[in-house]
């Protein structure tokens, strides 16, 4: 089970008015609705779809559209994590070998390789990455460094 809402920003309520549409209302008999019961009584034999066996091709089954979403980190080991803050190591492909990321933010070896500490800002607003010697990871200028203050980041989920 997870804590959700982190998702939502408390300090900063959007109050705007949501536009629903104008929906007839569902079909009921004595003020009982009986929409499944209704839709196989005038829907005919095939009321449920049948299953495409056979008839897929590898462009239909593996489409994906195009877009992103934010998302929320949680911690999947809670020996690392502690309130608003967890552990992490990062690694990326290197060739055939898997290199991961040292605390000073270069390329290392499994056995050099860096903690960060991720922290929840709260609200949405972010995370920061704080390395073993309490530097946190900064963007600034296009560049990667390590700061002596936190910054922000938000992790979005892209597919292309």
């Amino acid at each position: 089970m997870s804590d959700l809402t982190a998702l939502f920003d408390w300090e900063n309520p959007d109050y705007s008015q949501v536009d629903i549409p104008d929906i007839s209302m569902p079909h009921a008999v004595d003020g009982h609705f009986d929409g499944a019961e209704y839709c196989y009584a005038t829907g005919g034999p095939l009321v449920v779809a049948t299953p495409p066996y056979g008839l897929q091709n590898e462009a239909d089954a593996l489409f994906q559209e195009a877009g992103f979403k934010q998302i929320v980190l949680e911690a999947t080991d809670p020996t690392l994590a502690t309130g608003n803050t967890f552990k992490v190591r990062f690694t990326a492909a290197k060739g055939s070998e898997p290199a991961y990321l040292s605390s000073s933010l270069g390329l290392a070896t499994q056995t050099a390789a860096g903690t960060f500490t991720v922290i929840n800002q709260g609200t949405g607003t972010g995370y920061s990455l704080q390395n073993s010697a309490g530097k946190f990871v900064s963007l600034a200028n296009r560049q990667v460094s390590l700061a002596s203050s936190p910054s922000s980041f938000r992790l979005f989920s892209v597919t292309m």
